[in-house]
């Protein structure tokens, strides 16, 4: 058998191991044995030679395969154990923080004029998300937990480190200046077309028409707070009301209070710093 005949076979072997599967090899192999032909047995030792390695070789790829295949699957199953814990404690989060909201609600309306009511009075608490927009870092709040009407809402609020036009709303407003506000709506929003009484309703409030339409309560009365963790605003105490009173207001010389108003007004800013202190540190360690 000549030298180029041989390398031939040779080659052939290590490709049918490598690309084929050893069964391959060893038929070829088989093959050459039976073949006719001075020479042949001097080529059977180097095929041997040839089919041992590549086998090896082959053999070898298929356990790094299996080992790779196992701990991907192996780190899939974590991650998948990992995102179930995480959602798992965001849910005890939102439970715990749902539970604090829902006391406060309680307790806060006490002081109002009327007894609390159940779709009219309400506190939510935002937390403040980044998302890209466009490349652009974007900040907005959205409802982490919320006691009263509507909380499945999906309604968000944009907010900006730069541009206090693009805090939007009361909750904004709040995250903004970083201090408790007190606000009322201009009018009550109509219950007719009465475009001149919503744009009245909206822009007292910092909001277009638009986004007022969208509200599904129609607030009329408004204060809140930032929660701070960390040194920084982790998101918005909002609490709102439909009715007039139910938020006492400041006093000021166009609005004098009484006596009783007084003491109620002073009740519920106290009422809600404790809350809001208690709240910030249930906060304190919710990934956003």
């Amino acid at each position: 058998m000549s030298k180029q005949t041989h390398w031939l076979l040779s080659a052939t072997a290590w490709y049918c191991v490598k690309f084929a599967g050893a069964l391959s090899a060893a038929g070829l192999a088989a093959s050459a044995i039976y073949a006719k032909g001075d020479g042949i047995s001097s080529w059977i030792p180097g095929l041997g030679m040839t089919t041992i390695i590549a086998v090896a070789e082959f053999s070898g790829k298929r356990i790094d395969e299996k080992e790779k295949a196992i701990r991907v699957a192996t780190d899939r199953k974590a991650a998948e154990a990992i995102a179930k814990a995480e959602a798992r404690s965001d849910q005890i989060a939102r439970q715990i923080v749902t539970g604090i909201i829902k006391q406060l609600r309680i307790r806060f309306f006490e002081f109002g004029d009327a007894p609390i009511h159940k779709t009219e009075d309400r506190i939510t608490l935002f937390v403040c998300r980044e998302r890209v927009d466009n490349g652009v870092v974007k900040k907005r709040l959205e409802i982490f937990a919320r006691a009263g009407a509507y909380a499945d809402s999906t309604c968000s609020w944009d907010v900006s480190d730069n541009e206090s036009d693009e805090c939007r709303g009361i909750a904004g407003k709040i995250w903004l200046k970083g201090t408790q506000i007190f606000q009322e709506a201009a009018c009550e929003y109509p219950k007719d077309d009465d475009l001149g009484k919503k744009l009245q309703y909206a822009e007292s409030l910092g909001i277009s028409v638009a986004e007022a339409e969208r509200l599904r309560l129609k607030s009329i009365s408004f204060t809140g707070f930032q929660c701070m963790t960390g040194g920084d605003c982790w998101g918005v105490i909002l609490v709102d009301s439909k009715r007039k009173n139910q938020i006492l207001q400041p006093e000021t010389p166009e609005s004098p209070k009484t006596k009783q108003e007084k003491t109620r007004f002073r009740e519920q800013e106290k009422l809600l710093k404790q809350y809001a202190d208690i709240l910030c540190l249930a906060c304190e360690g919710i990934e956003l």
